[in-house]
C-alpha cells in the first residue's frame, strides 16, 4: 500500500463491544417474536380436524331433517294407505253383504210369499217359510260378516234366524227410529248401528252385532234386516296395528263407535261416556270433506294425535284412527340421539387427534427453531437431535450437518486468524526495530555531515591536524563498518519480513477459500430448503386426491337422489377442506421463501466477510511491496557505504601524500559534502519507508484484532 509522505493510513475502527451488543439485542428480539393463536400450526391443524366434524354436524342436522320428513311422510302414507285399504275392504265386504241380502229382497218367491200368494196351500206356505228360513241360516253360517237376517212383515209370518217371536215385530220395528227412517224411502238400503231397543225382541244384543242393514219392501208391509257380526268387524280392526296407544274404530252414521277392547286406555281417552270420534270437530270436518281418505293432526286431551279416516263406500260409516304423534317421531328421535352421540365422539376424536399431531409437530419445529436461533446468535456448541422418520427428521439431520460443517469452517478461520494475529505482531516488532536502526543511520550520517562541515572549515589547519583527521577517518571507517553491519542486519530483517508477508498472503488466500466454502455450505442449505418444495407438492397431490374423493361423493349422492343430498353437502365440505389444505401449503411455501430469503442474507454477509479478507490480502500485498522497496533502498545504501569505504581507503593511501594534495582537499571536501548529502537524502527516504512499514504493520495488526473479535462471537 503506497502512502504520500506524512500521510497516515485510513482504516475503519472496529467496535467489537458495539457489534456484540447488537447481536445480543437481536437474539433477544428474535426470542420475543411471537405469533397470534390463529397463526400457529397447532391451531390450524386442530381447526383442520374440526372442519370435517362441522361437516358431520351439518350432515347430522340435514339427515335428521330429511329423515324426519321422509319417516313421518312414509308413516303418514303407510297409515293412510292402511286405513284406505281397510275402508275399501269394508266397502267391498259390506257391499257383498248387501248383494246377498238384495238376492232375498228381489227374490220373486219371497215377494209372492209376503204378497199372500202361498196362502192357497198352507202346507206349501209352511214349507217355503221353513226352507227360506233355513237358507237364511245357511247364508249366516257361510258368511262370517253376517250375524243374523230378519225379514219382518205384518202381512205374513216373519222369517228370522233367531228364536224371536213373530208377534208384532214388524210394527214395533217400524215404530223405532230406524224403522221410521227406512219408511221414508224404500228404494235404498240404510246402514245403522246396533239398536238396543229392538235387541230384546229380536233375541239378540248389541255386543254381537256391529252394524245393521235395513230396507223396506216397495209393496206391502215388509222389510229386510241384516246384522253385521261385531266379532268379525273387531277381528278386522284388531289386525290393524297402528302402534302403541293408538285407537282405531268403525263409526256409523248414527254415532255408534266400534272400537277394539282396550278398556283401560279407552276410559282414559273418554270424558265420561262421550264417544271418542263421533261429534268431535275433526270428525265433523271429515264427514263434510269430499275426500274419501285423508289425515290431519289434532290435539285431543292436551296430546297431539294424527287423525286418519277412510269412508266406507255409501254406508255413511267411516274407519277412524288416532295415532300419537310420539309414535311417528319416535324413530326420528332415535336417529337424532345416535347422530348427537356420533358427532360428540367425532369432535372428541378430532380434538385429540389434532392436539396430538399438532403438538408433536410444534414441539419438533420449536426445538429446531431454538437450536437454529442459538446458532444464528453465534453459539455453535448446540446439537440438533431429533429422532423422527419423516420429513422433519430429514430436515433436522441436514441442519445438524450444516451446523457441524459451519462449526468446522469457523474453527479453521479462527485458527488462521490467530496465526495472522501472531504474524502481525511479529511484523510490528520488526518494523519498530527497523525504524530504530534507520534512525541510528540518520544520526550517524548527521555526525558525518557535521564532520565534513568541520573539515571544510578547518581546511586551512588541515596539515596541522592531519593526525587528528587520520584518527577521525579511522573512526569514520569503524562507524561505516558498523553501518554496513546494521544495514546487513536490516536487509536480513527485510527479507524475513518479505517471507512472513508471503506466508501471511498464503494464509489470507486460505481464509478466502474457507469463506468460499462457507458461502457454498450456506448455498447448499438454501438448496436443501428448496427440497421442502417437494413435500409441498405431495400435500398438493393429497389435496387433489381429496378433490377427486369429493367428486366421487357428489356422483354417488346424485345416484342416491334425494336420500344422497346429505352426501352432496359432505362432498362440498370435503372440497372446501381440500382448498384450505392448498391454502395451508401456500402458507408453508411462504415460510420456506422466508427461509430462503434469510439464507440469501447469510450468503450476502459471508460475501462481505470475503471482501474483508480480500482487503486484508491487498494490505498484505502492499506491505510486501513496501518491504521490496525498502530492500532496494538498502541495496542503494550498501552501494553508497561501499563507496564511502573506498573513499576512506583512498584517504589512507593519500595520507602519505597529504602534503602534496593539500590543494586538492577543498575539492575532495566538496565531493565528500555532495556524497554526504546523497547519503542523507537516502537515509531520509529510508526513514520514510520505515515509517510507512510501521504504519502498515499497525494496520495489519488492527485488521488481525478485528478478525479475532469477529471470530470470538462464535462459540464452538
Amino acid at each position: 500500500m503506497n502512502y504520500k509522505k506524512n500521510e497516515k493510513p485510513r482504516y475503519k475502527k472496529f467496535n467489537g463491544v458495539k457489534s456484540e451488543k447488537h447481536h445480543r439485542e437481536r437474539r433477544v428480539k428474535d426470542k420475543k417474536k411471537s405469533f397470534s393463536i390463529f397463526q400457529k400450526i397447532h391451531t390450524k391443524l386442530i381447526l383442520g380436524f374440526l372442519l370435517p366434524v362441522c361437516c358431520i354436524i351439518v350432515l347430522g342436522i340435514i339427515s335428521y331433517q330429511k329423515a324426519h320428513t321422509v319417516i313421518v311422510g312414509n308413516y303418514e302414507k303407510s297409515i293412510s294407505q292402511t286405513l284406505d285399504m281397510t275402508g275399501q275392504y269394508f266397502t267391498f265386504s259390506l257391499g257383498m253383504v248387501r248383494s246377498q241380502i238384495d238376492e232375498f229382497y228381489t227374490d220373486v218367491d219371497i215377494n209372492d210369499y209376503f204378497a199372500g200368494l202361498y196362502r192357497i196351500s198352507a202346507t206349501k206356505e209352511i214349507q217355503f217359510l221353513n226352507s227360506t228360513t233355513e237358507a237364511l241360516k245357511k247364508k249366516i253360517r257361510t258368511d262370517d260378516l253376517l250375524e243374523n237376517v230378519y225379514i219382518l212383515s205384518s202381512d205374513n209370518d216373519s222369517m228370522v234366524t233367531t228364536k224371536a217371536d213373530d208377534e208384532e215385530l214388524y210394527t214395533k220395528y217400524m215404530e223405532s227410529a230406524q224403522g221410521q227412517k227406512i219408511a221414508t224411502d224404500s228404494s235404498r238400503y240404510y246402514w245403522f248401528g246396533s239398536n238396543n231397543e229392538m235387541d230384546g225382541l229380536l233375541q239378540t244384543d248389541s255386543t254381537s252385532s256391529a252394524l245393521r242393514l235395513a230396507r223396506k219392501f216397495k209393496k206391502g208391509n215388509t222389510c229386510v234386516i241384516a246384522d253385521i257380526s261385531n266379532k268379525a268387524v273387531l277381528e278386522i280392526l284388531t289386525r290393524i296395528n297402528m302402534g302403541e296407544s293408538s285407537i282405531i274404530g268403525l263409526v256409523t252414521e248414527d254415532g255408534v263407535e266400534i272400537i277394539p277392547d282396550n278398556e283401560e286406555y279407552l276410559s282414559a281417552m273418554r270424558v265420561g261416556k262421550e264417544p271418542i270420534f263421533y261429534g268431535k270437530k275433526f270428525y265433523e270436518e271429515a264427514i263434510t270433506n269430499e275426500k274419501e281418505n285423508a289425515f290431519d293432526y289434532i290435539n285431543y286431551n292436551n296430546e297431539n294425535y294424527m287423525f286418519v279416516y277412510s269412508k266406507v263406500g255409501t254406508t255413511g260409516a267411516m274407519i277412524c284412527a288416532m295415532v300419537p304423534e310420539a309414535n311417528i317421531i319416535g324413530q326420528v328421535k332415535d336417529i337424532k340421539n345416535i347422530t348427537f352421540v356420533v358427532v360428540v365422539l367425532a369432535s372428541i376424536l378430532a380434538l385429540l387427534t389434532g392436539s396430538i399431531i399438532s403438538g408433536d409437530l410444534s414441539k419438533a419445529i420449536n426445538y429446531m427453531a431454538n437450536v437454529l436461533r442459538k446458532a444464528a446468535g453465534g453459539d455453535f456448541t448446540v446439537e440438533l437431535k431429533v429422532n423422527r422418520n419423516d420429513e422433519l427428521g430429514i430436515l433436522a439431520k441436514d441442519l445438524s450437518n450444516m451446523i457441524t460443517h459451519v462449526k468446522g469452517l469457523i474453527q479453521e478461520v479462527k485458527e488462521v486468524g490467530d496465526a495472522l494475529f501472531a504474524d502481525a505482531n511479529q511484523v510490528a516488532i520488526s518494523s519498530k526495530v527497523y525504524v530504530e536502526s534507520t534512525d541510528n543511520i540518520k544520526q550517524a550520517i548527521s555526525e558525518i555531515e557535521e564532520g565534513i562541515v568541520q573539515l571544510d572549515e578547518n581546511s586551512a589547519d588541515c596539515i596541522g591536524q592531519m593526525d587528528s583527521l587520520s584518527n577521525k577517518i579511522t573512526l569514520v571507517a569503524n562507524s561505516t563498518s558498523q553501518i554496513k553491519n546494521i544495514t546487513d542486519a536490516t536487509e536480513k530483517a527485510i527479507d524475513s519480513g518479505i517471507l512472513a508477508m508471503s506466508v501471511l498472503n498464503e494464509k489470507t488466500k486460505y481464509s478466502t477459500e474457507i469463506m468460499s466454502n462457507v458461502i457454498a455450505a450456506i448455498k447448499q442449505l438454501e438448496e436443501k430448503s428448496k427440497s421442502i418444495e417437494s413435500i409441498i407438492e405431495v400435500i398438493n397431490e393429497i389435496a387433489e386426491e381429496t378433490n377427486l374423493l369429493s367428486l366421487n361423493a357428489s356422483i354417488e349422492s346424485a345416484r342416491a337422489g334425494i336420500y344422497g343430498r346429505g352426501f352432496s353437502v359432505v362432498a362440498d365440505e370435503i372440497k372446501k377442506l381440500s382448498d384450505q389444505s392448498k391454502e395451508s401449503t401456500n402458507q408453508i411455501r411462504g415460510i420456506i421463501e422466508d427461509i430462503l430469503s434469510n439464507t440469501a442474507m447469510a450468503v450476502k454477509i459471508a460475501e462481505q466477510a470475503d471482501v474483508i479478507v480480500l482487503q486484508q490480502e491487498s494490505a498484505v500485498n502492499n506491505t510486501t511491496e513496501s518491504f521490496t522497496i525498502m530492500d532496494g533502498q538498502i541495496e542503494l545504501l550498501m552501494n553508497e557505504l561501499k563507496s564511502i569505504l573506498n573513499n576512506i581507503e583512498n584517504m589512507e593511501h593519500a595520507k602519505i601524500k597529504t602534503s602534496e594534495a593539500i590543494m586538492s582537499i577543498s575539492a575532495v571536501s566538496e565531493e565528500t559534502t555532495a556524497c554526504t548529502n546523497t547519503v542523507s537524502d537516502t537515509a531520509h527516504h529510508q526513514l520514510d519507508a520505515a515509517t510507512q512499514l510501521d504504519e502498515s504493520s499497525s494496520e495489519l495488526l488492527n485488521r488481525a484484532k478485528q478478525l479475532e473479535l469477529a471470530m470470538n462471537q462464535f462459540h464452538i
